[in-house]
């Protein structure tokens, strides 16, 4: 699913899809896979995978997380990694 995430130009609504699968999957796996897809050149794959991580309270996506609310080009993925993070 990461790489149906990933593997989409921006804009693709297969990788939100996808993203959107991983983000309901409840497994640490898909956590993983979420904080791999942060790094998506898609913000809504981006904004989709860091709600996911915030809904599931994941601990290994603080920095991540921090990262896109201090650097992110989109506004609406910096207000969404915000709200994950709590």
């Amino acid at each position: 699913l990461r790489r149906h995430a990933l593997g989409q130009p921006p804009g693709n609504p297969l990788a939100v899809h996808a993203t959107q699968v991983l983000a309901r999957m409840e497994t640490d796996n898909s956590a993983a896979q979420l904080l791999l897809c942060l790094r998506g050149a898609d913000p809504q794959v981006r904004l989709t995978a860091a709600r996911g991580l915030g809904l599931r309270r994941y601990q290994a996506a603080t920095k991540a997380l921090a990262t896109l609310v201090r650097a992110d080009p989109s506004a609406a993925v910096r207000r969404e990694a915000a709200i994950a993070l709590g």
